[in-house]
């Protein structure tokens, strides 16, 4: 009997599966759903996998600490911005007073004198308005990073505030406001090993990251540009670190 070899070929209908968690580049607000809806079907199906670790209960126990965490994270961010508005009308309340009321009444105060408006605090117009010291140049102040808001997932946004006058915006002979940003290491002293990211000239700017850079630290310098060139180097804002999320 003539001896024949079979050869038997097997065909894999079931290749081995690459799964993604899908949720690249999603928003805070996105990202908390879509971990809420995992869970919740992570519970739905276990007995599709019932060998996960961490286990799906302990793994629903994250997903409310997130949800718990962003929740006071909003509260605080409304807060802030109810605080601001608020600040913001008791300063135009109390400059009121002084510019509409006060004024008036020591103007037409008998006797007042130049002398006696000073001591009070106030100014006299086209003699002494006290205005002098307070004008904010390039060569007199720096940018002051006053605010890191990174409630946006993979963004920070910075408000930036002129050191003599205190005002979001430039200093009077300002062009722009350079923005310089190092990921992680020490604190940086000056622009040597920094990134410029862009420019400002309203007082806020927007930094984008990419997901590899999520939850590493960040230090942020600004520097003013004045409209025309001038003698010695702008002084640096204070170097001001924020957290990538």
């Amino acid at each position: 009997m003539k001896k024949i070899n079979l050869f038997i070929l097997t065909i894999n209908l079931y290749p081995k599966l690459i799964v993604t968690a899908l949720v690249k580049g999603l928003s805070r607000a996105k990202f908390l759903l879509k971990v809420r809806s995992i869970s919740q079907n992570l519970h739905d199906h276990s007995a599709l996998v019932p060998s996960l670790d961490p286990n799906e209960g302990d793994f629903k126990l994250e997903v409310d600490a997130l949800q718990t965490l962003m929740v006071a994270g909003d509260s605080l961010v409304a807060a802030l911005k109810a605080n601001t508005a608020a600040t913001s009308k008791q300063r135009d309340k109390i400059t009121g007073i002084m510019t509409d009321k006060y004024c008036n009444q020591i103007q037409n105060t008998p006797n007042i004198t130049l002398e006696n408006v000073k001591a009070l605090g106030f100014g006299v117009k086209g003699v002494d308005d006290q205005q002098a010291d307070d004008i904010a140049l390039v060569s007199n102040s720096h940018p002051t990073i006053e605010e890191l808001d990174n409630t946006r997932y993979l963004e920070i946004m910075l408000t930036i505030h002129n050191s003599k006058s205190g005002k979001i915006g430039l200093p009077e002979d300002g062009k722009r406001c350079d923005i310089f940003m190092k990921v992680g290491g020490d604190k940086p002293l000056d622009l040597k090993g920094m990134t410029y990211v862009g420019s400002s000239t309203r007082g806020h700017f927007h930094v984008h990251f990419t997901s590899d850079q999520l939850d590493q630290d960040v230090w942020f310098i600004a520097v003013y540009v004045a409209k025309a060139s001038s003698d010695g180097e702008p002084e640096l804002s204070p170097a001001v670190k924020g957290k990538i999320q």
